[in-house]
């Protein structure tokens, strides 16, 4: 039967695996396929990167493409015309236009990224400023890296990084409609 090893990390798990296992085999269109044969819809989307769906044709042909040129470049003083073409289109089709465009990997990295910014924003404008404070809803996830989890609107996350450069003030979550 299918089984996670304890040598095996999830995140926000303990280390010992006793819940029902789930261990993915494929995906296709918007479900998931476990090794034991069942059959998950997949609500969760690989946290937001997936939301097409698994095996979407023309995603795959993009992905085979851009395989075939190149498998990855960082952005350490380089770029890549992929990386070029979003940033030029990407603040338009937001309806921001004249902002800038950072890539990063994960929705983890795009918060440390988005917090390293803010602080250091304030920084600069004011070497003694005193903005350290995060506002964070009530209940909301914002990624598994120190800094997501310490803007994390969850006590059980955030009181773990207390020496973390802000402080996180929840507010009440909005109503959703």
């Amino acid at each position: 039967p299918s089984h996670i090893p304890n040598e095996l990390l999830l995140p926000f798990s303990g280390q010992r695996h006793t819940e029902d296992p789930v261990v993915i085999e494929s995906g296709s269109g918007a479900y998931l396929q476990a090794e034991d044969g069942r059959r998950f819809y997949d609500g969760i989307s690989s946290l937001w990167v997936a939301n097409l769906g698994h095996g979407h044709p023309t995603i795959t042909d993009a992905v085979h493409r851009q395989l075939d040129a190149v498998a990855h470049v960082t952005l350490f003083g380089q770029a890549h015309r992929p990386a070029i073409e979003v940033a030029e289109r990407l603040p338009g089709y937001a309806g921001l236009p004249g902002y800038f465009t950072f890539l990063c990997n994960s929705g983890s990295e795009a918060v440390e990224s988005s917090l390293k910014l803010a602080l250091s924003y304030w920084q600069r404008m004011d070497p003694q400023s005193k903005r350290t404070k995060i506002l964070t809803f009530h209940n909301s996830y914002h990624g598994e890296t120190a800094g997501a989890m310490g803007a994390s609107g969850f006590d059980i996350h955030s009181d773990l990084y207390p020496g973390l450069p802000y402080q996180t003030v929840r507010v009440a979550s909005p109503a959703i409609t």
